[in-house]
C-alpha cells in the first residue's frame, strides 16, 4: 500500500507549521531565560549591596536598627533565592524547547525523506511504463 501524494504534503505542511510554533517557543523561552538570568544578577548585586551597607548600618543602630538590618538582609536573600530558582526554571524550560523543536525537525525530515521516496517510486514507474510502451510500441511494427 502507497501513501497518497497528497496525503504526503499534507503531513509536511502540518509538521512544518508545528516546527514553526516550536521555533517560536524556543525563542520565547530563551528570552525568558534571558530575563531571569538578569534579575538573578540583578538580586545578587542587590544582596552584595546590602551586605556591605550592613557594616556600615550597623555601627550606628540600636536593637530596633539591627532587626530592621537582618529582616533587610533575609528579605534581599530571599529574592535572591527566588530568582535564582526562576532562572534555573526558565533555563530548563529553554532547553525543552529546543529539545522539542529537534524533534519536530526530525519529524520533519522523515516525512520529507517519505515525499522523496514516494516522488523516486513514482518516477521509476513512470519510467518503466514508459520503457514498456515503447516496446510494446516496437514490437508492433516489427509485425508481418
Amino acid at each position: 500500500m502507497t501513501i497518497r501524494p497528497r496525503s504526503l504534503k499534507a503531513v509536511q505542511v502540518a509538521r512544518v507549521r508545528l516546527r514553526d510554533l516550536a521555533s517560536a517557543d524556543v525563542h520565547r523561552a530563551q528570552s525568558d531565560a534571558g530575563a531571569a538570568q538578569a534579575a538573578a544578577t540583578n538580586a545578587s548585586a542587590a544582596l552584595d549591596r546590602t551586605l556591605d551597607e550592613c557594616g556600615r548600618r550597623m555601627h550606628a543602630a540600636t536593637i530596633t536598627g539591627l532587626i530592621r538590618i537582618s529582616a533587610d538582609v533575609e528579605t534581599t536573600r530571599a529574592q535572591a533565592t527566588d530568582t535564582a530558582a526562576t532562572r534555573d526554571a526558565a533555563a530548563s524550560a529553554a532547553r525543552a524547547a529546543a529539545e522539542r523543536l529537534m524533534r519536530r525537525e526530525r519529524d520533519l525530515r522523515t516525512v520529507e525523506r517519505a515525499i522523496d521516496l514516494a516522488r523516486a517510486s513514482s518516477n521509476e514507474r513512470a519510467a518503466a511504463d514508459e520503457q514498456r510502451l515503447g516496446d510494446d510500441l516496437s514490437v508492433r511494427r516489427r509485425g508481418p
